[in-house]
């Protein structure tokens, strides 16, 4: 539906993502942080939340900044080489096989090389890993603050500030 009327509202639709809310004021407005959590359950039992997995809804104008907001940081960061080659997370046209391909062959090269082969591994899916006050600061130190009308603003409100609602 939103895109059959696209070409119509679009104008509409730059203007307050533009001069009216986020990319020329800093503000992310506190309407767009704000997300419909659906439980999805996950087996048969309905007794245990953890049974559920939320799956959140955001409002399309705060989904469409993220994305912007994404491409330009995401085509900033390849520009400068910030982002690791062996890093698979978050990369396009990377992911877990990807991955696991890398590590198959630097332990096979470590191997055929006569080197002794260590590996740790530690599962943080159950975690909140992001240290967000350090992701600002890594975020200002590559300059990123400077950029495209200082959105380390609206990327600190996004990161720090999500609120939301669920729907049970």
């Amino acid at each position: 539906m939103i895109l059959s009327c696209l070409p119509q509202c679009l104008d509409f639709v730059l203007y307050i993502l533009n001069y009216s809310t986020s990319l020329s004021t800093n503000i992310f407005p506190s309407t767009w942080k704000q997300s419909v959590v659906i439980p999805i359950p996950k087996n048969n039992n309905f007794s245990s939340p953890s049974s559920f997995c939320p799956i959140s809804i955001p409002p399309f104008l705060s989904k469409l900044l993220e994305c912007i907001c994404f491409n330009q940081l995401n085509d900033f960061f390849r520009k400068c080489n910030a982002v690791p080659e062996c890093q698979s997370g978050f990369r396009g046209s990377h992911n877990t096989t990807t991955e696991l391909l890398h590590l198959s062959n630097a332990v096979l090269h470590s191997f055929d090389s006569g080197l002794l082969i260590s590996l740790i591994a530690f599962d943080f899916s159950k975690f909140n890993t992001i240290d967000h006050e350090l992701l600002l600061l890594k975020l200002h130190s590559c300059n990123v603050g400077i950029i495209e009308n200082n959105n380390v603003t609206i990327i600190y409100s996004l990161a720090l500030e999500k609120i939301l609602f669920y729907l049970i």
